[in-house]
């Protein structure tokens, strides 16, 4: 059920970040990668999110 949740949560970031208006190219990577994080099919890390569980967020 965890993974479950966390995808769904990646694949809603990742539609709001495919929706907002912004030329910040570098922010939007960084964010990108935040929901890349979180997807439990891809399991990759974050420097940011390091400590955080996957599942609490």
């Amino acid at each position: 059920m965890n993974a479950a949740k966390r995808w769904k949560q990646a694949e809603l970031l990742r539609e709001y970040l495919n929706a907002i208006q912004t030329s910040d190219n570098e922010w939007l990577a960084w964010a990108n990668h935040k929901a890349v994080w979180l997807d439990p099919n891809l399991n990759c890390e974050d420097e940011w999110m390091a400590g955080v569980d996957k599942n609490t967020v």
